[in-house]
């Protein structure tokens, strides 16, 4: 169970109805408050998807890669109504609101984060794409970026509520295809996070929408992915002999 340390908000990769299996922190990992593993090929959940590719000759393809989707689940255990901000890679994917004593589902990447009407993508783990033409396999990578890599994070705010408003409709854009091979090389990060189809669309104008004022950050969670061979190399999970 991935708790905060005074237990106020948890925390909870969803594989379908299921949560992903969370394994202990170790020695020498890099921080976070539980592992998950990147697994591509869960049954009932996973699934091929099409994904068109770009070589670094700028030729376009069409293929097939196996794709986990995923969802976040947050309970807030305290008395207060809280903002929420998740992560994933670094970019963040979701904002909103949460009462005291409730457990929200993220369904995936709003395309416009912190806002309520947005359209919603589906989250999905995957292999690293291909390095795009116009993509410099030798430019710099922000360590700290690096460090976001394979990592959903949760961030708790404080929060008041303001009064309600007519909302406008918010674009179906807001996806992202993740980051290319030589990136995640650097990053020794072997599974990321893309987007995939369209699980909500953007509510119409003049939909009912109460205004937050978000404020400063008052709690954080971090779980990390990887797929099961950087697992057992971490001593996260021991490596299965042989039958």
């Amino acid at each position: 169970m991935v708790l905060t340390a005074c237990g106020a908000f948890e925390m909870h990769v969803m594989l379908g109805e299921s949560k992903a299996e969370e394994f202990a922190p170790v020695a020498g990992c890099a921080p976070c408050d539980g592992f998950i593993e990147a697994n591509l090929f869960v049954k009932g959940v996973s699934y091929q998807k099409e994904e068109v590719e770009t070589d670094p000759f700028g030729e376009t393809f069409t293929q097939a890669w196996p794709v986990t989707p995923y969802k976040v689940r947050v309970s807030n255990h305290s008395n207060e109504q809280r903002w929420i901000r998740v992560y994933v890679d670094g970019e963040q994917a979701y904002g909103c609101s949460i009462n005291a004593g409730e457990t929200r589902v993220l369904e995936g990447k709003q395309s416009q984060p912190d806002q309520g009407a947005s359209a919603i993508h589906e989250l999905l783990f995957a292999r690293p794409r291909l390095v795009r033409r116009d993509e410099n396999v030798d430019a710099p990578v922000d360590p700290a970026k690096l460090g976001e890599f394979e990592s959903v994070r949760l961030d708790v705010h404080a929060c008041t509520r303001g009064e309600e408003t007519r909302g406008t409709k918010r674009g179906a854009s807001g996806g992202f295809d993740g980051v290319n091979k030589a990136i995640c090389k650097k990053a020794k990060a072997g599974a990321m996070t893309r987007t995939g189809d369209e699980l909500a669309p953007a509510a119409f104008v003049g939909k009912p929408m109460t205004n937050y004022s978000v404020g400063a950050k008052i709690s954080t969670l971090r779980i990390r992915y990887a797929q099961r061979d950087k697992l057992e190399k971490l001593g996260v999970v021991k490596d299965e002999p042989d039958e």
